[in-house]
């Protein structure tokens, strides 16, 4: 089922000749399936996943990271950091949007499609959607 959220902010029409922006929002034991080429892929539960795993890598590795400055271990982290960031970035865009169920596939801001994990048929149901509407 497609909703359309309910925006505060005055927003522009889309228009169906611009590139349609698609965001998956989903846990990682529910994995995308179809062509996410062009789609931001959000596992929410993805920061407190890599927090926890670099929180025992460090531990487990306390004594080597004694000798190493801030620099160094922040290079060495830098990924997961990178990673931790930007899936608060996805949990607080969901939050946001209004995202109340996984899998949910949301389209340009303002659609969103829930219950469906292939990201192609998701896109689809959108189309049609349109079809419908006379959009």
């Amino acid at each position: 089922m497609i909703k359309k959220f309910t925006v505060i902010a005055l927003l522009v029409a889309p228009i169906l000749t611009h590139a349609m922006t698609v965001t998956y929002y989903s846990i990682d034991s529910i994995a995308f399936e179809g062509n996410a080429a062009n789609a931001r892929i959000c596992y929410l539960n993805a920061p407190q996943d890599t927090l926890q795993s670099v929180q025992a890598n460090m531990s487990d590795n306390a004594a080597a990271l004694k000798g190493m400055s801030k620099d160094q271990i922040a290079a060495t982290y830098h990924g997961q950091f990178q990673a931790i960031g930007q899936g608060m970035i996805c949990q607080f865009d969901a939050a946001k949007l209004g995202v109340s169920q996984l899998p949910a596939v949301v389209i340009d801001g303002q659609y969103v499609i829930y219950g469906q994990q292939d990201i192609d048929m998701a896109i689809r149901e959108y189309q049609e959607y349109l079809e419908r509407q006379h959009v």
